[in-house]
C-alpha cells in the first residue's frame, strides 16, 4: 500500500509541472460560432489554421499556446479557435482567406474584419506582441445589430458611412444617401503600361472588398464603392455549406504591385480590403 501510495506521488510530481502549462484552450466551434461569442464578449479573436503533419504548427502548439504567460494573455483579452486543413467542412474557409502556408494565423476584430494575416511559426514573445498590437479599443466596437451578425461572414468588409432603410421595409424607404466626406483624390492612369486597369482577358489582380449572405446588401455597398472610387466593382456569388453567399472586387489589374498601390488608396479612405488573385 505504502508502495502505491509513494509511486502515485511521484507520479503526480512529475506530471504537474505539465499541467500548469496546459492551461491554453482554443475555442470549440467554428469561425461563425468564435465570431458571435467575441461579439458578445466584446473580445478579439485569431485562428489558428493547422494540421497534425505539420511540425511547425504542432511546434507550436506544444511550445508557443502552452506559455504560462502567453496563455494568461489571451485568456484575460482573446479568443482562440484552431482549424485543421484536414478537415474538409474548412475547405472553404482556406479559400476563403487563400490559406496556403502552415501555420496561418488570422487576427480578427470583434466585428469580424480581418486584421492581419500572420504566416508561419512564432515564439510566445513574438506572437503577444503581434497580438498586442492589435488589442487596442477601435478594434472592440461592439456596434453590429443582430441582424448585421447574420448577414455577414468574416471577412475584411467595407466601413461605409450610409443612412440606410431596413433591409425589408414595410413601406418604400426613401434614397440611401451617402454621408459626404473628402476622400482621398484618386486619378487614373492613361498610359498603357502604366494603367491600374486592365482588360478582363489579362486580369490577374484584384481587390476584395466584402463577402455578404444577403445579396441586397452587397448590391447597397457596390453602388457606395462605385460612387467613392472610380473603378468598376464585381459582384460574384458562389454556394457555400448549401447558402448563397457575395463577394465584392475592386478593379482589375495585371500585376500585383499595381493591386497593392490601389490598395493603400482604398485603406486611406477607411475602406479594409485585400490583394486577390483571379
Amino acid at each position: 500500500m505504502k508502495l502505491t501510495t509513494s509511486i502515485l506521488a511521484v507520479c503526480w510530481l512529475l506530471y504537474s509541472p505539465l499541467c500548469a502549462h496546459s492551461s491554453f484552450q482554443f475555442f470549440e466551434g467554428g469561425i461563425s460560432d468564435i465570431r458571435q461569442k467575441a461579439t458578445e464578449e466584446g473580445k478579439l479573436y485569431f485562428v489558428h489554421f493547422s494540421a497534425k503533419w505539420c511540425m511547425p504548427c504542432r511546434w507550436m502548439e506544444e511550445n508557443t499556446f502552452t506559455d504560462e504567460a502567453f496563455s494568461q494573455y489571451v485568456a484575460d483579452n482573446w479568443l482562440a479557435l484552431k482549424l485543421d486543413i484536414d478537415d474538409p467542412d474548412n475547405a472553404a474557409w482556406m479559400r476563403q482567406y487563400d490559406v496556403t502556408l502552415l501555420p496561418t494565423l488570422l487576427i480578427f476584430s470583434t466585428r469580424g474584419q480581418m486584421l492581419f494575416k500572420q504566416e508561419g511559426a512564432l515564439e510566445a514573445d513574438a506572437l503577444t506582441k503581434l497580438l498586442q498590437e492589435f488589442d487596442q479599443p477601435r478594434y472592440r466596437t461592439m456596434t453590429r445589430s443582430a441582424g448585421e451578425s447574420q448577414a455577414m461572414l468574416d471577412c475584411p468588409q467595407p466601413t461605409l458611412h450610409l443612412e440606410r432603410p431596413a433591409l425589408i421595409p414595410d413601406i418604400a424607404a426613401t434614397p440611401v444617401t451617402p454621408v459626404v466626406y473628402e476622400a482621398p483624390t484618386f486619378t487614373p492612369q492613361k498610359d498603357e503600361t502604366t494603367s491600374v486597369y486592365t482588360s478582363a482577358s489579362e486580369a490577374q489582380f484584384s481587390l476584395q472588398v466584402g463577402v455578404y449572405s444577403s445579396e441586397e446588401n452587397a448590391l447597397r455597398a457596390k453602388t457606395t464603392l462605385e460612387q467613392q472610387f472610380p473603378v468598376q466593382v464585381q459582384l460574384r456569388s458562389m454556394e457555400s455549406n448549401g447558402r448563397n453567399i457575395y463577394r465584392l472586387y475592386m478593379g482589375r489589374f495585371a500585376r500585383k504591385s499595381a493591386a497593392e498601390d490601389f490598395l493603400e488608396q482604398v485603406k486611406q479612405a477607411g475602406v479594409d480590403a485585400f490583394v486577390k488573385q483571379l
